[in-house]
């Protein structure tokens, strides 16, 4: 059997919307695959009833933790070098340890239909290359600004990394949070966490975007479909989504998508016409 690997993501506020179409991507193409996605309280039954009986047992809804609650924007004077990270759902993916277990784990963004059948395999090469139980990079340095910034896209063997990052170190990074100290959140808080446990990815990777693709669509309401960055629609990504859309857990699921997700692929639609 293939190795197993589990999906984790967030999804807070008004990104709810994105959970079906989350769970029906990353386990519809992947081998051996489960999915984990913290969400709020209030949608959390009624996204599991729209789940099809297929995919129970390899999907796991669940409320995000009370204790997170109680965060608030960050704000602007406080935020390091400026940077607006969306808080505190940015932070709470890598502070609360999913409930799955698998033999490795990708953490990303809710609104990323994860459409390439060959994640895997890249990063357990790339995890070969550098030496790390992880697949990641570290954002380019703007200028006049380190950034100190991991991708938000993160791929790690599950065990060797909770291993390091367990609950104390995590309770020590969420003290500092909620004291008021923002030097640690969000794509800044992964990378203290990476520092202090296994050690950065090689300089040289730094900002090479090549070696942490997307891995599918990035279908963000925050984006124009074919900006520069956009959705990463290309010839691949659109073949790999029309795979998706004959999927039977695509079928049966996509009838109880949000509205407005629909209205967001209408707008895939168009764009993928433009791209051919």
């Amino acid at each position: 059997m293939s190795p197993s690997i589990l999906f984790y993501t967030i999804a807070s506020g008004g990104y709810s919307k994105y959970v079906l179409p989350f769970v029906c991507a990353a386990i519809a193409l992947q081998k051996n695959a489960w999915c984990e996605v913290l969400t709020n309280a209030e949608d959390v039954e009624r996204l599991n009833k729209q789940l099809p009986e297929m995919a129970k047992g390899h999907v796991l809804i669940r409320e995000i933790p009370p204790q997170y609650l109680g965060w608030r924007i960050i704000p602007v004077e406080k935020r390091v070098d400026g940077y607006g990270s969306r808080h505190p759902s940015g932070s709470i993916r890598w502070l609360e340890a999913p409930t799955f277990v698998a033999d490795y784990i990708y953490t990303c963004d809710c609104d990323i239909l994860l459409t390439d059948p060959n994640l895997l395999d890249f990063h357990l090469h790339r995890m070969a290359v550098i030496g790390l139980p992880y697949s990641n990079i570290v954002r380019q340095v703007l200028p006049g600004l380190d950034q100190q910034r991991m991708t938000g896209c993160h791929f790690a063997q599950y065990r060797p990394w909770f291993q390091r990052v367990d609950s104390e170190l995590m309770a020590r990074m969420f003290t500092d949070l909620d004291s008021g100290i923002f030097n640690y959140y969000d794509e800044r808080l992964l990378y203290h966490l990476a520092e202090s446990t296994f050690g950065l990815p090689p300089e040289a990777t730094r900002g090479n975007y090549a070696l942490r693709p997307i891995h599918g669509l990035h279908v963000a309401s925050s984006r124009a479909p074919t900006d520069r960055l956009g959705w990463n629609i290309n010839p691949t990504t659109i073949a790999q989504y029309r795979a998706l859309e004959k999927t039977t857990i695509w079928q049966r699921t996509k009838g109880n998508f949000a509205p407005e997700y629909n209205a967001m692929l209408k707008r895939l639609e168009e764009a993928i016409r433009h791209e051919s």
